[in-house]
Formats: structure tokens, C-alpha cells, sequence
């Protein structure tokens, strides 16, 4: 199962927020935290990862607090991605820092892995962090809310 990872869903979290605000207006991380009910630490963080890869801006003072920087248009999901959580790659073999795996002199599926994992961030690379942004506002939000919900409920009535 490949699963988002926690620090991803925040920075997602945090850009939706800040995208949704007025021109000129910013937003603290403790306002975001508490507005989502996220840990303020890990929302903190995630907030400095994104400032850091000039995503977003800070500035100090009273009315001080974040802002996107960055055209979204132009970032992909891929980008957010190695932003917050570094070098993406679907298994431990393929990460330069976990050095090899024991198995790898008989390994028979690190050329499909390489494969999968090019086919994973390719796909990761044509998604704007704009879509994910505007994607409640289009139509076929509201078909995927609704095909999931259909999904989930089959699922859990044993109909799948």
C-alpha cells in the first residue's frame, strides 16, 4: 500500500489554508495548527521546510505570519514532496543512504523497482500543487467525494 505521508498531508494542509487567503494577508502557524486541530510542532516545521525551498515567506511583527511565494502552477507534487520528506523512492534499496540492501547480489526485482519508482515520480511530476489547491472548485470534486464515499461503503458492507 503506498500511503502519504503524514508531514506531506500537513504541508498540503498548510498551502490550502494560505491559498485560500485574501492578497496581502498571511496566517501563523499556530492559527493554521489550531484551525485543523495538527500538531503545532510537526505544522511549525513543515511550514519552515516550505519557507526554506522559498514556497512560502515569513515575516516577523504583529500582523506577521506566512504567505506562498512560489507560483503553484509551477511546482509539482514531486517538488512538495522532496521538499518535506527529501529523496522520494518507493523502497529502501533504492536510497543512497540506507547504502545496499543484504539481499541485492541476488536480487531479482531492483530493475522493476528502479521501473516503478521512475513510473511513480513521473506521475508525481505532472501534478501541480494548483490542482490540489483549486480542485474543490472544479465539478468532479464533488464526483470523487462521492465515488469514494460509494467505494468505502461497498467496502464496508461487503459488497466489493
Amino acid at each position: 500500500m503506498l500511503l502519504i505521508h503524514k508531514k506531506l498531508e500537513y504541508a498540503i494542509i498548510v498551502l490550502k489554508f494560505l491559498h485560500k487567503l485574501y492578497p496581502g494577508e498571511r496566517a501563523t502557524a499556530k492559527e493554521i495548527s489550531e484551525h485543523y486541530k495538527m500538531p503545532f510542532d510537526s505544522t511549525s516545521r513543515v511550514m519552515q521546510l516550505m519557507k526554506d525551498w522559498h514556497l512560502l515567506k515569513s515575516e516577523q511583527g504583529m500582523k506577521g505570519g506566512y504567505s506562498i511565494t512560489a507560483d503553484l502552477n509551477h511546482v509539482s507534487l514531486l517538488g512538495l514532496m522532496e521538499c518535506v520528506l527529501g529523496p522520494v523512492e518507493i523502497t529502501n534499496c533504492l536510497n543512497k543512504e540506507y547504502g545496499n540492501c543484504e539481499l541485492t547480489c541476488q536480487c531479482s526485482i531492483i530493475p522493476s523497482m528502479i521501473y516503478l519508482n521512475e513510473k511513480i515520480l513521473s506521475l508525481y511530476k505532472t501534478i501541480t500543487l494548483y490542482e490540489l489547491m483549486t480542485i474543490e472548485n472544479k465539478q468532479e470534486s464533488q464526483k470523487i467525494k462521492s465515488e469514494y464515499l460509494k467505494r468505502n461503503t461497498e467496502k464496508i458492507h461487503g459488497l466489493v
